[in-house]
């Protein structure tokens, strides 16, 4: 994966995840909501736990100052994210999640700014507006009426704790775990969001589910899911966080509805020309910022070697 451009990873993992949407709302026809999220982070916990013993052979004086930290992302990135996730699309639109979760670049450049003090340049706040201005043309398809008939319900207040939830774990792995091997904190923070996930299954009332009646394709949908999703696009995305910084990765997550919206035109699904122009915002806002912070940067690189 050091190989690999980071801005290659960071491109490539919305396209996992904006996939994962259209192979979860198949898994969800046939198995209960929480019965696809935990059954998810259990196959993920089994294939990380020992590839990460076996790559990394991991002593516990390295690991412990950081478990705190790793937990922390754990029961944010991976259990809030996904447990909130599947409560608030209950009672909330497609719609409305969409747009919601978009919110996650603005709340983690908010967070990193008033953590980290990191300092906001002008451009990069016009590459998150035009970023989020893209996503609206995707989600509401240029009508002005989807953005005022919304009202705030139950489901969407959750939304918004989902975007707060994986900012907050996208600047602890920032902040305290840079250090540390992405497939390390991969590796801790899903074990800790599985037991979460289960400790709060064995709680809430589920159906009785036939698993021998699920058809062979759920549950390859579910382990493309696992493998995507949950471990090469956890891993891939807490090495680039630690690599580029929370706030500029974050203006990645932007290209998960415009790779759904191409996934979907390639599957026969009727797309609209807003929606393309909305990824077109989306890349222009993430090409835009980036290209302030580089800028940025290579200015102190001129003065020290003169």
């Amino acid at each position: 994966m050091k190989r690999i451009p980071t801005f290659v990873l960071l491109g490539a993992v919305p396209l996992v995840w904006g996939m994962n949407f259209h192979l979860a709302r198949y898994c969800v026809q046939h198995l209960p909501p929480n019965t696809v999220g935990s059954i998810r982070f259990i196959i993920a916990t089994l294939l990380l736990l020992p590839l990460f013993l076996a790559l990394e052979r991991p002593k516990w004086p390295s690991l412990k100052p950081h478990l705190v930290a790793m937990a922390v992302v754990g029961a944010t990135g991976v259990f809030g994210y996904n447990y909130l996730f599947f409560k608030a699309m209950q009672t909330t639109s497609p719609t409305n999640a969409s747009l919601l979760l978009a919110f996650n670049p603005l709340a983690t450049l908010l967070l990193s700014t008033l953590w980290l003090k990191k300092e906001a340049r002008p451009l990069q706040w016009v590459g998150v507006t035009l970023g989020m201005a893209g996503v609206l043309l995707i989600v509401t398809r240029g009508e002005l009426q989807a953005l005022l008939g919304m009202k705030i319900s139950y489901g969407e207040i959750l939304l918004l704790l989902v975007a707060l939830s994986f900012a907050f774990a996208n600047i602890i792995v920032r902040k305290y775990l840079q250090s540390v091997s992405s497939l390390a904190t991969s590796t801790v923070s899903t074990i800790v969001g599985t037991l979460l996930l289960l400790a709060v299954a064995w709680f809430e009332p589920h159906p009785a589910v036939p698993f021998t009646a699920t058809p062979l394709s759920v549950w390859l949908a579910l382990f493309f899911m696992t493998m995507g999703g949950s471990i090469i696009g956890y891993i891939a995305w807490n090495h680039s966080v630690a690599k580029v910084g929370a706030e500029k990765a974050a203006l990645f997550m932007n290209l998960t509805p415009f790779y759904t919206v191409l996934i979907a035109l390639c599957m026969g699904q009727p797309v609209e020309l807003l929606q393309l122009l909305g990824g077109g915002c989306i890349v222009s806002g993430i090409v835009m910022a980036n290209l302030q912070l580089k800028r940025k940067a290579a200015k102190p690189m001129q003065v020290s070697s003169s």
